[in-house]
């Protein structure tokens, strides 16, 4: 199983050379200086950590880029993280 930080998962409005990921917004929560967006990415949800900078309404598209340095591998069964 393949696991991400919020943090480490950036989004866009439009489409760019390294937002390349398509998503639906579903929800946007203002928590004081951070804005978390869940985005629905086919048969998966995935939470995005940003600045409340990003505006987007539930159903907009959105676009998601993922720092492959900081990706984090685990054992599906058992839960051990392999890095």
């Amino acid at each position: 199983m393949l696991g991400i930080r919020p943090d480490d998962i950036s989004i866009s409005p439009t489409k760019t050379a390294t937002h390349t990921i398509e998503g639906e917004v579903l929800v946007t929560e203002l928590l004081g200086g951070d804005i978390l967006v869940e985005v629905q990415l086919n048969d998966s949800r995935v939470t995005v950590k940003t600045d409340p900078g990003y505006n987007a309404d539930m159903g907009d598209a959105c676009y998601l880029s993922l720092d492959t340095t900081r990706w984090h591998l685990f054992d599906n069964e058992t839960g051990v993280a392999y890095f």
